[in-house]
Protein backbone atom coordinates (compact mmCIF):
# COMPACT_ATOMS: atom_id res chain seq x y z
CA UNK A 1 0.00 0.00 0.00
CA UNK A 2 1.34 3.76 -0.59
CA UNK A 3 -0.27 6.74 0.87
CA UNK A 4 0.70 9.98 1.98
CA UNK A 5 1.08 11.34 5.13
CA UNK A 6 -1.11 13.77 7.01
CA UNK A 7 1.38 16.57 6.72
CA UNK A 8 0.79 16.18 3.10
CA UNK A 9 4.57 15.99 1.89
CA UNK A 10 5.70 12.65 3.14
CA UNK A 11 4.74 9.45 0.75
CA UNK A 12 5.26 6.00 2.84
CA UNK A 13 4.81 2.51 1.50
CA UNK A 14 3.35 -0.50 3.60
CA UNK A 15 4.10 -3.81 3.63
CA UNK A 16 2.90 -6.72 4.88
CA UNK A 17 6.27 -8.96 6.60
CA UNK A 18 6.54 -11.19 8.99
CA UNK A 19 3.34 -10.63 10.66
CA UNK A 20 3.21 -6.92 11.00
CA UNK A 21 3.23 -4.58 9.26
CA UNK A 22 6.46 -2.29 7.89
CA UNK A 23 6.14 1.64 6.80
CA UNK A 24 8.95 2.62 4.61
CA UNK A 25 9.44 6.09 3.33
CA UNK A 26 9.22 6.69 -0.03
CA UNK A 27 9.99 10.17 0.08
CA UNK A 28 10.03 13.28 2.32
CA UNK A 29 9.38 16.27 -0.18
CA UNK A 30 9.80 20.05 0.09
CA UNK A 31 6.87 20.31 -1.37
CA UNK A 32 2.95 18.58 -1.30
CA UNK A 33 1.95 15.72 -2.45
CA UNK A 34 -1.04 14.39 -4.05
CA UNK A 35 -2.75 11.26 -6.22
CA UNK A 36 -0.35 8.01 -5.79
CA UNK A 37 -0.65 4.82 -7.23
CA UNK A 38 0.74 1.31 -6.56
CA UNK A 39 1.56 -1.18 -8.91
CA UNK A 40 3.54 -4.21 -7.93
CA UNK A 41 6.15 -5.74 -11.15
CA UNK A 42 6.92 -9.31 -12.04
CA UNK A 43 9.75 -9.38 -9.52
CA UNK A 44 7.65 -8.24 -6.68
CA UNK A 45 9.03 -5.04 -6.75
CA UNK A 46 6.73 -1.87 -6.13
CA UNK A 47 6.52 0.92 -8.42
CA UNK A 48 4.94 4.55 -7.03
CA UNK A 49 3.13 7.30 -9.24
CA UNK A 50 2.43 10.47 -7.58
CA UNK A 51 2.13 13.96 -8.50
CA UNK A 52 4.58 16.38 -6.48
CA UNK A 53 3.34 20.06 -6.74
CA UNK A 54 5.62 22.79 -8.33
CA UNK A 55 7.74 19.20 -9.61
CA UNK A 56 5.04 17.06 -11.55
CA UNK A 57 4.65 13.39 -12.22
CA UNK A 58 6.80 11.21 -10.33
CA UNK A 59 7.87 7.56 -10.37
CA UNK A 60 9.12 5.60 -7.43
CA UNK A 61 10.25 1.89 -6.89
CA UNK A 62 12.46 0.16 -4.57
CA UNK A 63 15.86 -0.99 -5.54
CA UNK A 64 18.12 -3.00 -3.11
CA UNK A 65 16.42 -1.84 -0.20
CA UNK A 66 16.84 2.24 -1.17
CA UNK A 67 13.50 3.90 -2.70
CA UNK A 68 14.68 5.34 -6.64
CA UNK A 69 12.96 8.55 -7.23
CA UNK A 70 13.16 10.50 -10.75
CA UNK A 71 10.78 12.78 -12.27
CA UNK A 72 8.78 11.93 -15.21
CA UNK A 73 7.24 14.57 -16.76
CA UNK A 74 6.81 18.02 -15.33
CA UNK A 75 3.71 20.27 -14.94
CA UNK A 76 0.30 19.35 -13.07
CA UNK A 77 -0.65 16.03 -13.48
CA UNK A 78 -2.35 15.18 -10.47
CA UNK A 79 -4.39 12.46 -11.52
CA UNK A 80 -2.66 9.44 -11.95
CA UNK A 81 -2.38 5.87 -12.51
CA UNK A 82 0.19 3.04 -12.97
CA UNK A 83 1.02 -0.35 -14.04
CA UNK A 84 4.08 -2.57 -14.69
CA UNK A 85 4.15 -4.76 -17.61
CA UNK A 86 6.43 -8.29 -17.77
CA UNK A 87 9.47 -7.05 -18.48
CA UNK A 88 8.82 -4.86 -15.13
CA UNK A 89 9.19 -1.52 -17.04
CA UNK A 90 6.03 0.66 -15.29
CA UNK A 91 3.51 2.15 -17.77
CA UNK A 92 1.68 5.69 -16.23
CA UNK A 93 -1.85 7.45 -17.46
CA UNK A 94 -2.15 10.54 -16.35
CA UNK A 95 -3.75 13.58 -16.57
CA UNK A 96 -2.32 17.02 -17.69
CA UNK A 97 -4.09 19.79 -16.36
CA UNK A 98 -3.69 23.57 -17.35
CA UNK A 99 -5.43 27.01 -17.40
CA UNK A 100 -6.67 28.43 -19.82
CA UNK A 101 -8.38 32.46 -20.22
CA UNK A 102 -10.65 33.22 -17.73
CA UNK A 103 -9.20 31.05 -15.02
CA UNK A 104 -10.63 27.67 -16.27
CA UNK A 105 -8.86 24.38 -16.03
CA UNK A 106 -8.81 22.19 -18.87
CA UNK A 107 -6.83 18.69 -18.65
CA UNK A 108 -5.80 15.86 -21.39
CA UNK A 109 -5.32 12.57 -20.90
CA UNK A 110 -1.47 11.44 -21.03
CA UNK A 111 0.49 7.58 -21.27
CA UNK A 112 3.73 7.56 -20.65
CA UNK A 113 6.09 4.05 -20.76
CA UNK A 114 9.28 3.34 -18.96
CA UNK A 115 11.69 1.60 -22.19
CA UNK A 116 14.36 0.65 -19.80
CA UNK A 117 16.19 3.25 -21.05
CA UNK A 118 13.73 6.89 -21.13
CA UNK A 119 9.99 7.71 -20.87
CA UNK A 120 8.30 7.66 -23.66
CA UNK A 121 5.03 10.08 -23.63
CA UNK A 122 2.08 10.22 -25.82
CA UNK A 123 -0.93 12.45 -25.86
CA UNK A 124 -3.93 10.58 -26.28
CA UNK A 125 -7.10 12.60 -25.49
CA UNK A 126 -7.00 16.58 -26.08
CA UNK A 127 -10.16 17.37 -26.29
CA UNK A 128 -9.42 20.13 -23.87
CA UNK A 129 -11.70 20.17 -21.23
CA UNK A 130 -11.68 18.90 -18.00
CA UNK A 131 -10.65 15.35 -16.81
CA UNK A 132 -11.14 14.28 -13.30
CA UNK A 133 -10.34 10.93 -11.48
CA UNK A 134 -10.50 8.39 -11.20
CA UNK A 135 -8.39 7.29 -13.89
CA UNK A 136 -7.32 3.41 -14.47
CA UNK A 137 -4.58 1.55 -16.55
CA UNK A 138 -4.72 -2.37 -16.95
CA UNK A 139 -2.06 -4.00 -19.21
CA UNK A 140 -3.86 -6.56 -21.52
CA UNK A 141 -1.75 -10.01 -22.05
CA UNK A 142 0.45 -8.62 -25.20
CA UNK A 143 1.38 -5.70 -22.00
CA UNK A 144 -1.23 -3.15 -24.13
CA UNK A 145 -2.55 -0.06 -22.17
CA UNK A 146 -6.69 0.05 -21.22
CA UNK A 147 -7.31 3.30 -19.90
CA UNK A 148 -10.43 4.28 -18.24
CA UNK A 149 -11.31 8.24 -16.63
CA UNK A 150 -14.32 10.13 -16.33
CA UNK A 151 -14.44 13.72 -18.50
CA UNK A 152 -16.53 16.51 -17.40
CA UNK A 153 -17.75 18.59 -20.54
CA UNK A 154 -19.73 22.10 -20.57
CA UNK A 155 -23.27 21.61 -19.38
CA UNK A 156 -21.84 19.95 -16.65
CA UNK A 157 -22.81 16.30 -17.26
CA UNK A 158 -20.28 13.52 -17.10
CA UNK A 159 -19.01 10.95 -19.45
CA UNK A 160 -16.59 8.02 -18.80
CA UNK A 161 -14.43 7.15 -22.14
CA UNK A 162 -11.94 4.12 -22.23
CA UNK A 163 -8.75 4.52 -25.07
CA UNK A 164 -7.66 1.02 -25.55
CA UNK A 165 -3.88 0.64 -27.29
CA UNK A 166 -4.19 -2.06 -30.19
CA UNK A 167 -0.80 -2.37 -31.28
CA UNK A 168 -0.66 0.48 -33.94
CA UNK A 169 -3.29 3.07 -32.49
CA UNK A 170 -5.56 4.85 -29.68
CA UNK A 171 -9.15 3.75 -29.80
CA UNK A 172 -11.88 5.63 -27.68
CA UNK A 173 -15.28 4.13 -26.45
CA UNK A 174 -17.63 6.54 -24.86
CA UNK A 175 -19.01 3.92 -21.90
CA UNK A 176 -21.67 6.46 -20.41
CA UNK A 177 -23.74 9.12 -20.88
Amino acid sequence: ASFISSTGNRLLYGRYQEMQWQLLTVLDAQNPIARNSIATGPNGVPHISFYEEAVGLRHAYLAGGQWVVTTVLPGIHRANAIAVDRQGHPHIAHSRDFRVGGGFWRGDIQYSRWTGKAWQHQTIYTEGEEVYQPISLVLDSEDHPHILYKKRFFGGYFRVHLQEWTGTEWQLQELEN
